[in-house]
């Protein structure tokens, strides 16, 4: 530690030694070298500074053609391809490359996969347009057995034909089979349901022109929907038969006493002796 202390010392001292011999010259010519280096220092500062400023304008000024896919619009369970240019300025031939190949499932009259079809090279893409596609559905492709992620590049040029960059996305079909969405209904869904009106509504047309009416007498079909009494005697006879149930016969009415034409009531028959000992028991 002493040994350091004594290091100082005598460099303060040396130090202080040198500057009572330097002449005002020296000291002149040392602040026009500072200076000088000062100036230099802030030239390679400003420079970096433009450097960065002009990248920066280049990056915003160039398209950014990306590829990604997201569900549709009209059925949340419908999955689209879109390639969009999110860059200020437009993009000029636009290829795509998948690896592998895009693949949908077979619709209903084809037995196997198909193949989804894109553009061979897009001439232009203005700033924010996009380019979409049907691409699948996540009810028929959950168990198609298709492959599931897809590495998409996309190589373009700028407005001055310089080759720019080309664009890397990796699209996962995984994260779509499982996932679970609420139902919004919208324009989409408004306007099919115009339609299905529309299909019905022409159908009650009438051939030549006109519109077919129906007409219902309500009154009458509901009197001719009563029961009549010979229905509800067979009704009663089918619980009878169904639930087992016997019914007493029915005896014999009595017989009124006939009136002859002068207005008085005929003698009944008379009783035989069976009949006579049989009221008396």
């Amino acid at each position: 530690m002493s040994e350091i202390l004594d290091w100082i010392a005598r460099t303060s001292h040396d130090f202080w030694e040198w500057i009572g011999k330097t002449n005002p010259d020296t000291w002149a010519a040392a602040a026009g070298w500072t200076t000088a280096c000062i100036a230099v220092i802030a030239s390679v500062a400003a420079f970096r500074q433009v450097r960065i400023a002009r990248e920066v304008r280049e990056e915003q000024a160039q398209p950014y053609v990306v590829a990604f896919m997201e569900p549709s619009q009209a059925e949340q369970h419908i999955l689209e391809l879109a390639i969009k240019n999110f860059g200020t300025t437009a993009a000029h031939d636009v290829r795509v490359e998948s690896n592998p190949p895009l693949v949908r499932t077979a619709s209903e009259h084809e037995k196997e996969s198909e193949t989804v079809k894109l553009f061979d090279i897009m001439p232009v893409m203005a700033p924010g347009q996009e380019w979409r596609i049907f691409w699948d559905s996540t009810l028929r492709r959950k168990d198609a057995g298709l492959p599931d992620r897809f590495e998409i590049t996309i190589y373009y040029k700028d407005s001055h034909s310089k080759e720019m960059k080309p664009t890397k996305a990796v699209l996962d079909w995984t994260v779509y089979k499982s996932r679970m969405w609420v139902s919004t209904y919208g324009q989409h869904h408004a306007a099919k349901a115009l339609r299905e009106i529309s299909s019905t509504v022409s159908r009650w047309s009438e051939f030549g022109g006109g519109l077919k009416v129906f007409s219902r007498d309500g009154d009458a079909k509901d009197e001719a929907r009563k029961l009549t009494p010979e229905d509800l005697q067979r009704l009663e006879d089918i619980n009878d038969r169904v639930l087992g149930r016997k019914k007493d016969p029915e005896l014999p009415a009595p017989e009124s006493p006939t009136v002859n034409p002068a207005g008085e009531p005929e003698s009944l028959p008379a009783l035989t002796e069976d009949q006579q000992d049989s009221e008396k028991e």
